[in-house]
């Protein structure tokens, strides 16, 4: 059996975590200077491939079945135009005809509602189900009551924008929606970690000095400062809304940047550009057609054109989605059988399902992690999930988290994860350096803990030791730091 010692396992989680949380690296922001309302956003993520999508008005849709509940149905009352890595009617953002646009972010905190019964869709077909249906932040508020999430894969929050200039950014904590908006949303920022913890650092930024730039909370922070700076400095640049924001944007920017998009809700145009065609692009949503009888218009996100690109959209077509969504999911590690990918592409198309085309899900579970042992509040708690013996003395993660500690308590839930042998270790990153500060002979010096409470002295302990089972749709374990 081999054996690790505690050295190398700190050598990892310094290396490790310092590169993954990158990943969910999104950031968006809000500018409103006089009759302008934009929203610019960054979308950091491990792989770029995706299609912009002209999604149409007045066409009978049913979510996607993945979990209890029974999925939703509705007719789609607004046009939209939406940014998709996983195939039509599931996007990763978009704006309707009505001035509305909602983006999301990776926020590992995030423990959707759990519910008996009602309407359920998934973390992105949500987005589509409110760009179809809404004009406003209220209505999407609203919709709480109507509709609820199953997720297929993300831990996400949202930021939401009307053409009126009503702003909120929208939480998922506790299994509760949280909203933060008016008074409640000084700043028209959002990164990865929850709004009132970012504001909290805002306010005392010292509490952890050390935080990479890149962090969620310096992402925060540097754009607040920014937009204030846009706002009330005399001597800020000469720019329109939009131009600000892509400097904004290029200051919070991470090496994994996928793309960049400033929404203007008022003239209802996008401008956008990516990490693969640098040029800045722009869309007209009053140049298309939204008639259902219409024909699915797409480009490739990654077009080689620059300016307006509202003339170049060609058909969209059922193989494209197939080609994407087989793609995508596969970078992405969903474990999908090709016919299970097949199928979904099929039910992308038509949105027709007399149950889950994704059989895979029957054997999943919900994992919740609860973590004490904490000294404070003031730092995140990090995480690493192995799925194997090989898989953990290799130091091959198949999740990393990053949540942060509530009343003594830290809370991460991981969803659809196959059922299997799996183990945990956690530390307290009280200074928000994103690595685990040793001492002498590599002794942490920062709580750290592994499933099972397996206590740990120079050695890494084995993966029999700390290993638990998850063969039931939902699991809960804690682990207490030390």
């Amino acid at each position: 059996m081999k054996t690790m010692t505690l050295l190398a396992l700190m050598s990892f989680i310094l290396n490790g975590l310092i590169l993954f949380p990158e990943s969910h690296a999104c950031t968006h922001i809000c500018l409103k200077p006089g009759e302008e309302i934009v929203l610019g956003y960054n979308y950091d993520w491990f792989f770029y491939d995706a299609f912009i999508i002209i999604n149409k008005r007045d066409v009978q849709k049913m979510a996607l079945v993945t979990g209890a509940g029974r999925p939703a149905r509705w007719i789609s009352r607004y046009g939209s135009v939406t940014f998709n890595q996983y195939g039509k009617e599931f996007p990763n953002g978009g704006m309707n005809e009505k001035g509305l646009v909602i983006c999301p972010a990776w926020l590992d905190d995030t423990e959707y509602p759990s519910r008996d019964s009602g309407a359920t869709l998934n973390e992105l077909q949500w987005i589509q189900y409110q760009l179809d249906n809404h004009g406003s932040v209220d209505e999407v508020i609203k919709s709480d009551s109507a509709v609820f999430i199953v997720p297929v894969f993300a831990n996400l929050r949202y930021f939401v924008v009307d053409a009126s200039g009503k702003t909120a950014i929208i939480e998922f904590l506790n299994g509760k929606m949280v909203v933060h908006s008016g008074e409640a949303l000084p700043h028209g920022v959002g990164t990865n970690s929850t709004y009132a913890r970012s504001v909290k650092y805002l306010e005392n930024p010292n509490r952890l000095q050390s935080a990479p730039k890149w962090s969620s909370l310096n992402r925060f922070k540097t754009a607040a400062e920014l937009l204030k700076k846009y706002y009330f400095d005399e001597s800020r640049p000469g720019l329109n809304a939009v131009d600000y924001a892509f400097n904004v944007l290029s200051e919070v920017s991470t090496g994994i940047t996928r793309w960049t998009i400033v929404f203007d809700l008022k003239k209802l145009r996008i401008s956008y550009r990516t990490s693969e065609q640098k040029p800045i692009k722009e869309i007209d949503l009053s140049s298309f057609n939204f008639d259902p009888n219409t024909a699915v218009q797409t480009i490739d996100m990654n077009n080689f054109y620059s300016g307006d690109i509202s003339g170049r959209f060609h058909d969209y077509s059922p193989e494209l989605n197939r080609n994407l969504i087989m793609k995508t999911c596969r970078k992405l590690g969903l474990a999908f059988t090709d016919e299970e990918l097949e199928a979904l592409s099929r039910y992308q198309w038509t949105l027709e399902s007399s149950g889950s085309p994704v059989q895979s899900f029957e054997k999943t579970g919900k994992l919740v992690v609860s973590v004490t042992g904490t000294k404070d509040d003031i730092g995140d708690v990090e995480l690493v999930l192995f799925n194997s013996r090989e898989n953990f003395e290799k130091m091959c993660p198949v999740r990393m988290g990053e949540v942060s500690v509530l009343d003594g308590i830290a809370r991460w839930v991981v969803y659809n994860l196959p059922f299997g042998e799996y183990a945990i270790t956690a530390y307290h990153d009280e200074n928000g350096n994103m690595k685990i500060d040793r001492g002498v002979f590599g002794i942490p010096k920062e709580p750290l803990g592994f499933s099972n409470n397996v206590r740990i002295f120079f050695k890494m302990p084995r993966f029999e030791k700390v290993k638990f089972d998850l063969n039931s749709k939902e699991k809960t374990i804690h682990i207490r730091l030390k």
